[in-house]
């Protein structure tokens, strides 16, 4: 007999054009084969790691000797901290290291190309500790990044400046 955390939520039942792709027992759409087996994988993966997460929380309230239904703070609390930052500075430091991967490039390869770009070192270091950016850094940035001015000051402030 397997234990229920061995069987797999989500699963694919065919071999149609279009599998069918079900939810403990039930179908809930159809896709391409060509893309299934990623999101039965991706969505699997999603699920053991939201198991693994509130079983983290629930033995972090016991040694805390917290309540059971502090469970769901925490879970909520990690969740939003793990979330990718859409605008301000936390955004355009991590639009910078996906930059940085995106050319392949290790740590001190990027700085020289940020300073072929006119980003200092000591600019970039500044801003990887989260400390304010200077408008002529930004512009800096965003030819680093390839995108507009303008389109950087959308993602620092949240929302478009009227001038």
């Amino acid at each position: 007999m397997a234990l229920q955390d061995d069987i797999k939520s989500w699963d694919l039942n065919s071999k149609d054009p279009y599998l069918p792709i079900s939810y403990e027992g039930q179908i809930i759409g159809f896709c391409k084969p060509n893309y299934a087996v990623r999101i039965i994988k991706i969505l699997n993966d999603e699920e053991n790691s939201r198991k693994a997460l509130y079983k983290a929380c629930q033995d972090l309230v016991a040694f805390k000797g917290g309540e059971p239904e502090d469970v769901k703070e925490y879970i909520k609390k990690y969740l939003s901290s793990a979330k990718r930052p859409k605008h301000g500075l936390g955004a355009i430091m991590i639009m910078l290291r996906d930059r940085q991967k995106e050319l392949d490039l290790g740590d001190q390869e990027f700085v020289k190309f940020c300073d072929s770009y006119k980003l200092s070192p000591q600019e970039l270091k500044n801003v990887c500790e989260g400390k304010d950016i200077k408008d002529n850094s930004l512009h800096a940035i965003a030819r680093i990044l390839g995108v507009s001015f303008e389109d950087l000051l959308v993602i620092r402030y949240g929302f478009k400046q009227d001038n």
